[in-house]
């Protein structure tokens, strides 16, 4: 903004407000954790005149996704309901590009962030012993989720980030990706997901007992899905209770036949606070309790 500039009222549009003149030339510019410019790293060197030195900035609200060498906030992300601003009081030109952090990359980073092109995880659910898709098949990425189609397929789109990846199916184990995945804006990240059947064949059913497997997740947030077996065609009652033992709701109330099933749970639907809950399951008049945990 030049040396002797004090800021100006069009500063508070972009979320910003102006701090001070720096009187000093600054050596890198470090991307903020958490941020857009996460990894980001470059040394910076525009010239000595006063006037290239890089004013200070600040924000109280919006998101800080650079920082000089001398912890001084340079470069401010922005968004309210109507548009998206990046504010940077130090020059484009200056930043120097080092290995991976280019300033092409940079630009396709803040191109993404303002057109608010998010990136995207796809991929194919597979059954691992037959290689046939399977369809219907529960793929969550962070919080979002999505279903599988006739071919097996999914996809879902989420803002940049590290998210974790989990699948389920009835009748599959569950799956877990073994690392967190990296979302970038505008790129397309494939998983592709083998699932393992629990149940191979007739003889497997003589394992099963009558219970509730798993709740996945739990903690539950939000949804979450509640696996159960059964050694044969039974009548099948499954319902929520708090803990003093008063019951809220009848999760499922049918006949089922002998194997693993799943049912959806959302705890909108049940207004639930913050706690521990229990899910019982009844058949043939004998109950089986697994613990549950909700969260915020």
């Amino acid at each position: 903004m030049g040396y002797s500039h004090q800021g100006t009222a069009f500063l508070s549009a972009l979320g910003v407000s102006f701090i001070s003149n720096d009187t000093q030339n600054i050596g890198t510019m470090t991307g903020q954790p958490g941020t857009i410019t996460d990894g980001y790293i470059f040394p910076y060197n525009i010239g000595t005149d006063p006037n290239y030195s890089v004013d200070e900035i600040s924000s109280s609200m919006k998101s800080v996704i650079f920082k000089s060498n001398n912890s001084y906030l340079r470069t401010i992300a922005y968004e309210n309901a109507q548009y998206r601003t990046i504010t940077s009081s130090p020059v484009l030109g200056g930043l120097i590009d080092d290995g991976d952090n280019t300033k092409t990359n940079l630009m396709a980073t803040y191109l993404g962030y303002l057109l608010k092109i998010d990136g995207r995880v796809r991929g194919v659910v597979t059954n691992a012993n037959t290689g046939e898709p399977i369809i219907g098949a529960n793929v969550t990425v962070g919080t979002d989720f999505d279903y599988t189609n006739d071919y097996g397929m999914y996809a879902i789109e989420l803002q940049p980030g590290t998210y974790s990846l989990t699948c389920t199916s009835p009748g599959y184990v569950a799956y877990t990706h073994p690392s967190n995945i990296e979302v970038n804006y505008c790129e397309t990240t494939w998983i592709n997901i083998e699932m393992v059947p629990l149940v191979s064949n007739d003889d497997d059913i003589l394992s099963l007992r009558n219970e509730i497997t798993s709740v996945n997740p739990n903690p539950v947030m939000t949804n979450a899905e509640i696996y159960f077996t059964l050694t044969e065609s039974k009548a099948v009652d499954i319902s929520l209770y708090n803990i003093k033992g008063q019951k809220l709701s009848t999760l499922l109330s049918d006949t089922r036949q002998a194997g693993t099933h799943i049912i959806k749970w959302d705890k909108a639907t049940d207004l639930l606070t913050p706690g521990v809950y229990f899910l019982r399951m009844n058949v043939d008049d004998k109950n089986m309790v697994r613990k549950v945990l909700v969260i915020e």
